[in-house]
Order: C-alpha cells, then sequence, then structure tokens
C-alpha cells in the first residue's frame, strides 16, 4: 500500500480493481509457489468434476435405450448402465473431496501471507495516511479482516467453480455440437450470449451493491472503534445509548 497525494484513503477506487481477475491469480501464484502443487492438484479435481454433467447426460441417452430391449437382456444392460452412474457418482465424490481439501489449503495458504503484509504495510505508512479521512483504526481493522476472508474465499469456492464452470460449459458445447451439431450450433451461440449477458449485468449489479455494503461497514467499523476509544467522553456527555 504506497498511497499518493491523490489518493491516501483505502476507500479511492484506484486501490482496487486495478487488474483483471486471472492477472491477480498469476499474481498471487508468482508471489506464493508454494501453492503451486495444491493449486495445480484442485484444478485437476475441477476439471473432472466440471466433465461429469456431460458425462452423465451421456450415460442417461444409453439408458434410456434399454428399455427397448426384452427380457434377459434388458436387466444385464440395465444392471451395466447402473454400475456406470455408480463409477461416476464415485469419481465425482472424489474430485470435490480433493478440489475443495486443496483449494482450501491453497486458500488458507495465500490469506495468512497477504494478511501479514497487509498489516505490515499499513504499520509502514506515514502520519498523513492514518490522519486522511477513512483510514481510521477501526476501518483499517475491518478491512484487514474482510479483505483477508475474501481472498481466502476467493481461492476456496469462487476459483473452484469458476473453473468447474468453465469445463462444464466447453465439454456441454462439444459435446452438443458432435451429437447433432445443428441443434447445438442454434444452443451455443444462439442460448448461451443471452445467458452470459444476463450473468455480465447481474455480477455488475451485485458488485455495486457490494461497494454500498463495503462502505457502509467501513462506516460503522470506523464509528464504533472511535466511540470506543473516546468512552471517557461518551461517559462524560451520557451518550451511552446513542
Amino acid at each position: 500500500i504506497q498511497p499518493t497525494d491523490e489518493s491516501l484513503s483505502l476507500d479511492s477506487k484506484s486501490i482496487g480493481r486495478r487488474f483483471s481477475l486471472a492477472r491477480c491469480i498469476l499474481i498471487i501464484l508468482s508471489e506464493t509457489r508454494s501453492i503451486l502443487p495444491a493449486f495445480a492438484g484442485g484444478t485437476i479435481g475441477a476439471c473432472i468434476a466440471g466433465a461429469a454433467i456431460p458425462i452423465q447426460a451421456y450415460l442417461f441417452s444409453k439408458l434410456v435405450t434399454v428399455f427397448q430391449l426384452q427380457g434377459s437382456e434388458r436387466v444385464d444392460r440395465g444392471n451395466f448402465w447402473a454400475l456406470m452412474f455408480f463409477f461416476l457418482a464415485l469419481t465425482n465424490l472424489l474430485s470435490y473431496a480433493v478440489l475443495w481439501s486443496l483449494f482450501s489449503v491453497a486458500g488458507a495458504t495465500v490469506s495468512k501471507k497477504y494478511r501479514a503484509e497487509y498489516l505490515r504495510g499499513m504499520l509502514a505508512q506515514d502520519i498523513s495516511f492514518h490522519n486522511a479521512q477513512g483510514n481510521t483504526s477501526g476501518a483499517l481493522a475491518a478491512l484487514l479482516a474482510t479483505d483477508g476472508d475474501d481472498l481466502e474465499a476467493m481461492f476456496n469456492m469462487s476459483l473452484a467453480l469458476i473453473i468447474v464452470f468453465i469445463v462444464d460449459i466447453a465439454s456441454c458445447c462439444i459435446l452438443a455440437i458432435a451429437i447433432g451439431w445443428k441443434l447445438g450450433l442454434v444452443g451455443v451461440f444462439g442460448c448461451y450470449p443471452v445467458l452470459f449477458l444476463a450473468g455480465y449485468f447481474r455480477m455488475r449489479m451485485d458488485t455495486t451493491a457490494q461497494d454500498r455494503c463495503t462502505a457502509s461497514f467501513l462506516e460503522s467499523a470506523r464509528f464504533g472503534s472511535e466511540a470506543v476509544e473516546a468512552i471517557r467522553t461518551v461517559s462524560s456527555l451520557t451518550l451511552e445509548s446513542k
């Protein structure tokens, strides 16, 4: 954290969102190489988990053809495809277990490292930084807590789910075009753009709402911290209720 004259406060939007998510991930991986094995293993687990849905669709399409058979052949083929579903469920269970475990380790490691650097960066600032509006001790402590939690949650859940969804969408598109290219092209180029656009607008709305909630939270933390620090003044003015 190295504020300039134009931006001494952490509330400034120039401090955050200067890089894309992909670039932030690359920066974190380059600075924290110890999480590379866990990140690679979690990514493999996420790819397997993302491919489970199109595989399930393929198995279901084969399973419904069993009802066209008769007698013992129907029972044998039904048992075979039921066994395939069991193996798919077991693989899905193991992949998600590996996925969440390894990404949780990576998230905890990254959060521990950057929390310490965050705190050292705050303590190394000059007086003008701490005198700037919004940079009270309560607000800085709240930022240290919330930003560390957000960074850990990004690795624990958000990044894992993003990889799962990307693999899921890509594999479903490939499967749809491979099975029936005419209807597959209609679904891929006709439906997906609308869904992506709606998701983008929803993400923008969520981000705006999150910024408002963060500003309110920091203000309440600042006010509460100042009230606790000035408890003698509050008591002398009999303002405890407020």
